[in-house]
């Protein structure tokens, strides 16, 4: 549990209202159809404060995983992925950052009471190579991927 989520549990105790503060985040990791055969491995780390939050995993034979954690407005989060099997033992142990990082709306509105990040593996990372046996034709379909519960 993140600083500000103790910070606004304490205040419920003490019967002080903080609202806002804390919020529910799913993140939503869909690997590309190249991708299906491989096992991804996905840290996920709050930048502001450069905590690792968690890793998630969506194993070989599966599309995508989904992860729900706490978060609060503004929070921004980088990824940093690795695969398995390797296709080149240099390549044992090689992690690969996200292309960019992803920022929290400023705050909760129009009734929201969850965000879900959608994240696409290889796409969204920099510097993945292409598996050997891939078509080159990869993309992330979201079909089969349940939408997060309201």
């Amino acid at each position: 549990m993140n600083y500000f989520c103790r910070i606004f549990f304490l205040g419920l105790l003490a019967g002080v209202s903080m609202p806002g503060l804390c919020f529910t985040c799913y993140l939503t990791l869909v690997k590309d159809n190249c991708w299906l055969d491989y096992r991804v491995n996905v840290d996920v780390t709050n930048v502001d404060t450069d905590t690792k939050l968690f890793t998630m995993v969506v194993p070989e034979g599966k599309k995508w995983s989904r992860t729900k954690f706490e978060c609060q407005a503004r929070e921004t989060f980088q990824l940093q992925s690795s695969f398995t099997p390797v296709f080149w033992a240099g390549d044992a142990g090689k992690t690969y950052p996200s292309a960019r990082n992803w920022s929290l709306p400023e705050a909760v509105t129009g009734g929201a009471i969850a965000w879900n990040i959608n994240i696409c593996y290889a796409s969204d990372f920099t510097s993945v190579p292409m598996p050997p046996d891939a078509s080159g034709a990869c993309h992330c379909d979201l079909n089969g991927v349940p939408k997060v519960a309201a």
